[in-house]
Parts: C-alpha cells; structure tokens; sequence
C-alpha cells in the first residue's frame, strides 16, 4: 500500500508518496511547472519498483521474461489510445510481433505478454490488463487498480490550435487566464502566474507546464465554449467561460 497527499499554491506544485511498509517516501516539489502528481509516480516507480509489483506465481516468472506468443490480430485489438485521467492518456501500438506504450509526455516502452490479455510494462514495474465489454469488444484497460477506459481514435479531430485562443474567465475564482498562439505553440497566460504552454494530450485536451489538466468545451456547432481545469485533488473540475 502507499499514501499520497498533494497540493499547489502560486505557481508551486508538491507530491508526497509515503510506502508504510518499506519505511520509505519520494517528495516532489516543484516550481517549473511539471505534473509532480505524475513525477512522484515516475521516481517511485524507479526506487520502488520491487515493492509496487505485484506478487508473480512462479509458474508465471519464465512466461514474464521470455514473453507469451500472442496473435498480431489480437494485437491489432488492442492498439488505440486509453484514458488515464484528465490529460493523462497512454497510447498503445504495434511494433511486429510485440506491443509498445507511451504515456502523455514519457517516452515508449515495450510491453511484454504475461498472457492473452495481461502484458507486462518494466518501465512502469505494473501490469496492463486489457478488458472487453458485452459485446466483446476492446472497452478499457486496467492498470494499477484503475480502469481505463478507450477512446475513438478515429473520432479525433484535426488540431487547430487557433480555434482555441481567447479569453477564459471563472466566475469560482475570479480570474481570468488567455490562452495564445505563440509562433506554432499554444500558450496559457495569467498575470500573477506568468505563462505557461500547453501540450496536446488528446482531441481537446491538454497538459499545462504549470501543473495543470485543461480540457476545452465546445457547443453544438463545434465552437470552443470554455474549458475545465484539474489540477491535483484539491482543484478539480474548476470551469472557465470564454468571453465573446
């Protein structure tokens, strides 16, 4: 088990992680604007890695290093893009005979077959578990006790980053943020917290180097409305109006 606590104020970011029975924690602090949410996780997983993986019957240790043969059909199955959370999304692809995932803003890593639906990740030290609906097909994945459900790659939409400059106001905070086109970036300013660029995770949502998940709204006729932010569990789902 582990216990997590975050938070944020002015522009810092902080994550604690705390193994009780290993005696040991990661603390993250941050003023550079990175997920220290998802930096936590990444550094455990590394100092960790031994104490966040699951128990392997040892009937299973020789399928876990030399991998199970798995039909590339199959395979094909599998390969799309899964919701973690706000703005955090991982995409799944073929490379031949094998599977490889990335996570929003980390780099790919080869996934190995522990069986027809269970593949197991070195990097990230945990499975991912690949999960059907009632009509059997590909639903979600389950990763870490979280469910992660799939997504309409083919529903994506050409990114045209202008469609969302503007001026964002929150009636809950009382501030306003603009988010701009600069040269080929699309950025998110804010004259107490300065500037900060968002990174494109999936369809309208981004990533925000101040710390920050930002999915935009659109109405009816596709124009973009709004947007919420979620930024750690202390500010979720905080909604922003765009002004005509």
């Amino acid at each position: 088990p582990m216990i997590t606590h975050n938070g944020s104020w002015a522009g810092y970011t902080s994550f604690t992680v705390y193994f009780p029975k290993q005696h040991g924690a990661v603390v993250m602090l941050s003023n550079a604007g990175i997920n220290a949410d998802a930096a936590g996780i990444a550094v455990s997983n590394v100092f960790f890695a031994k104490d966040l993986a699951p128990e392997i019957p040892s009937a299973t240790v020789a399928a876990r290093a030399t991998g199970v043969s798995v039909p590339n059909a199959l395979l094909d199955e599998y390969a799309a893009t899964y919701r973690l959370g706000p703005g955090w999304y991982v995409r799944i692809r073929r490379d031949g005979s094998a599977l490889r995932v990335r996570a929003t803003q980390e780099d790919e890593f080869p996934m190995t077959a522990r069986s027809q639906q269970e593949f197991w990740v070195d990097a990230y030290g945990a499975s991912v578990t690949f999960q059907r609906d009632s009509a059997k097909r590909i639903s979600s994945i389950r990763y870490r006790g979280r469910n992660a459900p799939r997504m309409d790659d083919a529903s994506e939409r050409p990114l045209r980053i202008a469609e969302y400059a503007g001026d964002y106001e929150s009636s809950e905070l009382s501030v306003t943020y603009t988010v701009a086109v600069r040269d080929t970036a699309l950025v998110m300013r804010q004259f107490r917290r300065g500037t900060a660029r968002l990174i494109h995770a999936f369809g309208d949502e981004f990533t925000s180097t101040m710390g920050a998940a930002i999915a935009f709204e659109r109405d009816a006729s596709g124009r973009v409305t709004g947007f919420t932010a979620n930024a750690g569990d202390r500010n979720r789902n905080v909604k922003f109006i765009r002004r005509p």
